[in-house]
C-alpha cells in the first residue's frame, strides 16, 4: 500500500510539472527581480590612482543585493530583453570603509527548453555596454580640498552568460531564477564633481557572477 501511495504521488508530482499551460501567453512582458551581485577581485582595496590633482581609491568591494528591472519580448522559447539592474555594496580601502553602487545596463537572449512543461531551464547571453561602478567619496580633488565620488566606467565590449529555470504560474506570470557569469573590464575613472577622467594603463578586471530571482508578467 506504502509503495502505490508513493508511486502515485510522484505521478501526481510529475504532472503537475509536465502538464505546461499550452495557452502560455507569448509577447511584450516585464521582469521585477531581486539581485546578488559580486565584484571581482581586480579591486585589492590598496591602490590609488593619480590624475593632475585629483586622487582616486581602488577598494575591495563586498558581495551586494539590490534590485532590477527589464522590459522586452518573447516569441515561443526566445526572450530578448533590455535589462537594468542596481545593487549596493560595502568597500574597504587601506582599512577605510564605505559603500558603493553598481548598474547595470544589459541586452540579453535567452533561449528556452522543454517546451512542453511548467518548469523551463534555460540559457542566457547577453551585452553589457554600459556598467558604471560609483564609489562614494572615492575621490580626493586636492586643488579644491574637496571629495567627491569616484565612477569606474566599464568598456563596452563586457558581456554575460550563464543560465537558470523559469517556472509558470500562470499562462502570463512565471517566475525565474538565473546565475550568469558577467565579464567585468574597467577601463577608465571619472570625478563626479570635476570633468577629470584618468584612462587606464590596464583594465581593471571586476569578473564575478550574478545571481537574480523574480517575476515575469506578460502584458
Amino acid at each position: 500500500m506504502l509503495k502505490k501511495t508513493i508511486i502515485y504521488f510522484i505521478v501526481v508530482i510529475l504532472t503537475i510539472v509536465t502538464c505546461y499551460a499550452q495557452d502560455k501567453e507569448q509577447g511584450f512582458f516585464v521582469d521585477a527581480h531581486f539581485a546578488y551581485n559580486s565584484i571581482g577581485n581586480g579591486f585589492n582595496g590598496e591602490a590609488t590612482l593619480i590624475a593632475s590633482n585629483d586622487i582616486f581609491i581602488v577598494p575591495k568591494f563586498n558581495t551586494g543585493i539590490g534590485f532590477g528591472l527589464s522590459v522586452g519580448f518573447r516569441y515561443e522559447e526566445l526572450y530578448a530583453e533590455l535589462a537594468f539592474q542596481r545593487t549596493q555594496h560595502d568597500f574597504v580601502w587601506n582599512g577605510i570603509t564605505g559603500d558603493a553602487v553598481h548598474s547595470i545596463w544589459s541586452i540579453n537572449i535567452r533561449r528556452l527548453f522543454l517546451k512542453d512543461s511548467k518548469l523551463q531551464p534555460f540559457l542566457q547571453i547577453g551585452w553589457i555596454p554600459v556598467m558604471p561602478l560609483r564609489v562614494n567619496e572615492g575621490a580626493l580633488l586636492v586643488s579644491q580640498n574637496i571629495s567627491s565620488d569616484a565612477v569606474f566606467i566599464g568598456d563596452i565590449s563586457n558581456f554575460n552568460g550563464g543560465g537558470g529555470a523559469e517556472f509558470a504560474l500562470k499562462p502570463k506570470i512565471s517566475v525565474r531564477l538565473s546565475i550568469v557569469y558577467k565579464r567585468a573590464r574597467y577601463v577608465s575613472v571619472k570625478s563626479s564633481e570635476e570633468n577629470v577622467a584618468i584612462e587606464l594603463e590596464e583594465s581593471i578586471n571586476a569578473d564575478d557572477i550574478n545571481l537574480t530571482f523574480g517575476f515575469i508578467f506578460v502584458l
